[in-house]
């Protein structure tokens, strides 16, 4: 009798402290763990540490299209609640899906990403390699995982998973999903790679009918390039997306040249500036009076344009107000997944993850969900934000204008670092 198997997907996106070494998890076997990478950075005097791989421009094209489609649909269930997803996350997790994946179930995959598998196996060890940075300013990393399921040892080859992790640069651990101690040991993985800011065991207590699980995780801590002055720090109103109002506390500053941005497209409309960070970018976007950000990513061009530059572009005085602002989110990515054509990978008929059984193994393998929990923190020295997916199985022309970035309404934001957009969020409250 045929044996249904469920493959687990979690997410899990971190802006936090992690390490390099696998982490002991009591009760797991960690069967194989990639090689040290070099970690790369930046010396106090501005030299580099490290070598930064050069990605193709493909490439990089290829997963900025992805990582903005990722958003607008990862950000779409409108709500009045914050959200925040990590993209980025959600591509080295797909990546790998990819790998494992057969037939039309593997076409789809490939599609969703808009890569060739050629150009998945070439170019994201470069990324992986990229976003391993540390140093006294900050840090990046992103790490993942396969944990196959004892119960199904005789159902899944574990030379194959070996293989495939291998090509991903991910650990392979190999625990029993059924104990009552399962779910604190894939927490105890999260929270070494995420400094401990995500990892609740009850968010991740596994079907016991899951014979494999993919996690990756994603860490970023960073300092803005310009810190906040603490003391301009003052409290105001923030106007929340249900029609209250919140008093906060708003970091703020003025800058007499900077660059910033206007899109603009019937009745939706926004101005954009961006704040650098050592490592990276942060970009606030601001919708105009009467419109939301739902409004904007219901625009199918705006994001895109946005993140691509296509913008009219400006240079003046910006004046920055900002809240600060410390929140976390659990989204269900899979209805994301379906809307960017994914659908044979949750069919239990259709989906073909035959590569990671054994050969007389005929028991169907298909996604049972995709979740991601992410996390992060805005202050007057920089950003600091966690996230994780689970899958069961930065001259100064003349100004030539001004931009109020003033934040205290909803706005999107987007952070970007080695060529990917690490989180998406909104805030709509306060």
């Amino acid at each position: 009798m045929k044996r249904s198997r469920l493959l687990s997907l979690l997410l899990a996106a971190a802006l936090l402290l992690g390490c390099t070494a696998h982490p002991n998890v009591d009760g797991a076997v960690c069967i194989a763990a990639p090689n040290a990478t070099a970690v790369r950075g930046m010396k106090k005097d501005g030299g580099p540490i490290g070598e930064r791989e050069k990605l193709a421009e493909s490439y990089r094209d290829a997963l900025r299209t992805f990582c903005v489609r990722a958003a607008r649909e990862g950000l779409d269930a409108e709500s009045t609640e914050n959200a925040i997803i990590s993209p980025v996350s959600l591509y080295f997790a797909m990546a790998a899906l990819a790998g494992a994946a057969k037939g039309e179930t593997r076409e789809e995959l490939l599609r969703a990403l808009g890569m060739e598998q050629a150009m998945i196996e070439t170019e994201t060890p470069k990324l992986l390699h990229n976003m391993n940075i540390d140093d006294a300013m900050g840090r990046l990393k992103v790490a993942g995982s396969f944990w196959l399921a004892d119960a199904f040892a005789d159902a899944l080859d574990e030379k194959a998973a070996q293989t495939l992790a291998d090509r991903c640069g991910f650990e392979l651990w190999r625990t029993d999903f059924s104990e009552d101690d399962a779910a604190e040991r894939l927490a105890a993985w999260v929270r070494e790679y995420t400094n401990g800011a995500l990892g609740d065991a009850a968010t991740l207590a596994p079907d016991p009918l899951t014979a494999l699980m993919l996690l990756t995780t994603i860490y970023y801590k960073d300092e803005w390039a310009n810190r906040f002055d603490a003391g301009k720090t003052e409290a105001a109103a923030f106007h929340n997306a249900d029609g209250s109002e919140t008093e906060c506390d708003f970091l703020n500053a003025t800058y007499s040249i900077h660059a910033f941005s206007r899109y603009e497209n019937g009745s939706v409309g926004a101005t954009i500036s961006s704040l650098s960070l050592k490592h990276g970018t942060m970009v606030f976007i601001l919708p105009d009076a009467g419109c939301t950000p739902y409004d904007l990513l219901a625009d199918e061009a705006a994001l895109d344009a946005i993140a691509s530059g296509n913008c009219e572009g400006g240079v003046g005085e910006v004046v920055w107000q900002i809240p600060k602002f410390d929140y976390a989110s659990d989204t269900d990515l899979a209805s994301a997944l379906r809307a960017m054509g994914v659908t044979a990978a949750f069919d239990r008929e259709q989906a073909d993850f035959s590569a990671l059984l054994n050969a007389e193994c005929e028991m169907p393998l298909w996604v049972s969900g995709v979740r991601q929990q992410a996390h992060i923190s805005v202050n007057e020295d920089g950003i600091e934000a966690a996230g994780y997916t689970r899958i069961d199985y930065v001259g100064a022309p003349m100004p030539t204008g001004r931009a109020d970035m003033i934040l205290n309404r909803p706005f999107l934001y987007y952070i970007s670092a080695e060529g990917g957009m690490l989180f998406a969020g909104i805030v709509n409250r306060m």
